[in-house]
């Protein structure tokens, strides 16, 4: 029989009354947007405050409920932006005294990410979707961290595939749930990362538009992202519209207004390098013109097992059926983009000499103009063929040295967009920081046209630099930075 005076000085808790000032707090921290991030950093922080205050010590309290408020403890504390150990142990303790504690499972795991304990917040999700496989929420967070899980190129790649795999079981689950569409359109972004196959941009575009179409359209993070595989794709205008919308949505997302600054600097130089062909005086530019071979140098070719066909220029026309059937071509494996001598690098040309792969045509330019910043990627630059027909080219998975001014490029079956688009005046020119310079402020304020064609090489494995394959050292594969759970 329990005692009635030990009854007595248990305190009286108000579950409901801390479930509600919980889903305060993360409404808070996941829909809402302030004009700055210390902002919204100080609310948070004093709704933390204000629930740590009317959640009793687990240890006053009857055992039957002692885990529920570590529960609710840790994940108070772990609404805070930065890792909290404090988190980490109330969910540790929550888990250990009721181990089918499925929200306390899910809430430890995004405490060990925070801490960059990847293996760790893993295992704390696989046993939440042990504990409930239909649960569209632990399958999220699941692929979150798959996407960002592995320690070297290979372990990445194969879990980026299982974050794939896993986001697509949240979708199945729910075809109306924006966020899980949200989070597949992501790990297809991390897939792209770590493959540069075109096919996994457009797999990433669908999941953001169908997020978009299923309620995300106030999500920042997802602009910001789709803006990026908008750039990715060459779709440079629709890039910044992008940017701009994930900024103007969340004011205190300043690496958007930076990014949408960058894009329209890209175009503004090539657009700039294109009309003038790189500022090189008429007389030079013919005669390092009239030195470009017709085609690609036969040893050179027979090291790449290629089989180069008649050349092709920018004025061309191209077929639409021939570009959509190169976007599959085989990209660089991930060992051969890490920066590491791989003497399999060259994985695009077919490992039998006697059996070349052939081409059905070949561009052959030099390059002006290096356009784009330092480790921007793709890297920009502009081009220039034997007719005199400037363009622009973005290429993947180059590092700074692998191709420069001056170069000559051999390029089978080119792909050749025509860039002809107007990038629209900034749409509130009242919210750009005051401290941008004059020069910055017109070039988001002012409309441009622009008119030219943009040559695009997701695989560089492909291409000859003046007569030669790129080295393996000089290729690169893309970094993706996460600065959220998302």
């Amino acid at each position: 029989m329990t005692d009635t005076n030990d009854a007595q000085t248990k305190p009286q808790v108000d579950m409901g009354e801390i479930g509600l000032k919980l889903a305060e707090l993360y409404h808070l921290r996941d829909e809402e947007f302030c004009a700055s991030a210390n902002e919204k950093n100080r609310k948070i922080k004093r709704l933390v405050d204000e629930l740590l205050k009317i959640i009793p010590d687990p240890s006053t309290c009857n055992e039957n409920i002692k885990a529920q408020l570590h529960y609710y403890i840790g994940k108070t504390w772990d609404a805070l932006p930065s890792y909290q150990k404090d988190a980490e142990t109330h969910l540790s303790k929550a888990v250990k005294f009721n181990p089918s504690l499925h929200d306390a499972w899910l809430c430890l795991g995004h405490s060990y990410w925070k801490n960059d304990n990847l293996p760790r917040a893993l295992e704390c999700l696989q046993t939440a979707v042990e504990l409930a496989p239909q649960d569209k929420c632990a399958l999220r967070e699941m692929a979150r961290v798959l996407r960002l899980s592995g320690t070297n190129p290979q372990e990445r790649k194969e879990s980026v595939e299982q974050s794939v795999e896993t986001a697509k079981k949240a979708v199945g689950i729910d075809l109306k749930d924006g966020n899980s569409w949200y989070v597949l359109g992501n790990c297809y972004l991390s897939f792209f990362i770590n493959t540069i196959n075109t096919s996994y941009l457009k797999q990433s575009m669908k999941g953001y538009q169908q997020a978009i179409a299923n309620g995300q359209t106030g999500n920042p993070d997802l602009l910001y992202n789709q803006a990026v595989v908008y750039k990715y794709m060459g779709k440079l205008t629709e890039a910044c519209d992008g940017f701009e919308s994930a900024f103007q949505t969340d004011l205190s997302l300043l690496a958007a207004l930076e990014s949408c600054l960058a894009v329209r600097q890209l175009l503004a130089n090539l657009d700039k390098r294109i009309k003038t062909k790189g500022g090189i005086p008429h007389r030079n530019l013919e005669r390092q013109l009239t030195s470009m071979q017709a085609e690609g140098s036969s040893k050179a070719v027979d090291k790449l097992g290629m089989t180069f066909q008649p050349m092709t220029y920018f004025t061309d026309p191209k077929k639409p059926e021939e570009e959509a059937a190169k976007e599959n071509t085989p990209p660089p494996t991930a060992e051969s983009g890490s920066g590491s001598k791989n003497k399999n690098a060259v994985i695009a040309t077919g490992k039998d000499k006697k059996a070349p792969v052939e081409y059905k045509t070949t561009l052959n330019v030099k390059i002006l103009n290096l356009c784009s910043r330092e480790g921007e990627t793709p890297v920009s630059y502009a081009v220039i063929d034997k007719n005199q027909v400037a363009g622009a080219m973005m290429v993947f998975c180059v590092g700074p040295a692998a191709i420069k001014e001056g170069d000559e490029l051999w390029i089978p079956d080119p792909t050749i967009t025509k860039f002809d688009a107007t990038v629209a005046p900034f749409k509130n020119p009242a919210v750009i920081p005051p401290t941008m310079s004059q020069s910055m402020r017109d070039l988001l304020t002012e409309g441009t046209q622009y008119n030219f064609n943009l040559l695009t090489v997701a695989n560089p494995c492909t291409i000859l630099v003046n007569g030669k394959p790129i080295p393996p050292e000089r290729l690169l594969l893309p970094q993706m930075t996460v600065h959220a759970f998302t």
